[in-house]
């Protein structure tokens, strides 16, 4: 990801809400995962807690989301920041390349790539 220059606020913001609202969603199908196992094996798993804590998780990535995509509505395109070191920062290539606002190939998630 060499060549990365500085990119407005106002864009990495957008970029940053849309990953959240990926990871909403995500968690959020986990959750419900989860809760069809704990209904499924009649709650004797003690997954109460675990769905509640998932539900805080899905709601947080939501919320958030939210508040970044707002922050940056207001915003024009200043002012600049450089994202070099942000996004060597991230381990996760692909989240790493989407948070730069390059294309890239989705990842299997055992694929080596994907860490």
């Amino acid at each position: 990801m060499s060549g990365l220059q500085t990119t407005p606020l106002r864009v990495v913001l957008e970029r940053l809400a849309l990953q959240l609202d990926r990871l909403a969603a995500m968690s959020g199908e986990i959750e419900e995962a989860v809760g069809h196992d704990i209904a499924a094996a009649g709650g004797r798993l003690g997954g109460g807690e675990i769905l509640q804590s998932l539900d805080d998780l899905v709601q947080s990535l939501a919320g958030l989301s939210a508040y970044v995509g707002r922050l940056g509505q207001d915003m024009g395109m200043e002012p600049m920041v450089n994202i070099h070191d942000a996004v060597a920062a991230v381990r996760q290539r692909s989240l790493a390349t989407a948070l730069a606002g390059q294309e890239c190939e989705r990842v299997e998630s055992g694929s080596a790539d994907f860490f």
